[in-house]
């Protein structure tokens, strides 16, 4: 799961988006126990207003970890898009 995050986080520096939300969602589906991939999914989905299903992915980090400040933030940023 590490180095599929490690080819969105790649992926979402060259500022391909939809690449990196793939990579993404393949790590979720390799360990979903970690908030840090649905959090970095979130931001692709921001970037490509998907607010929608950012907020819902931001939940879902929330969930896994309910201290996460980041997660806070960018669930507020899709909200008030929507």
């Amino acid at each position: 799961a590490r180095a599929v995050r490690e080819q969105g986080n790649a992926a979402y520096a060259s500022g391909d988006y939809q690449e990196a939300t793939e990579h993404y969602t393949r790590a979720i589906g390799y360990d979903a126990t970690e908030a840090i991939f649905p959090l970095n999914r979130a931001a692709c989905l921001l970037k490509l207003k998907k607010f929608a299903e950012a907020e819902r992915d931001c939940s879902a980090a929330l969930a896994l970890d309910p201290h996460n400040h980041k997660a806070y933030f960018r669930r507020g940023v899709s909200r008030a898009a929507l």
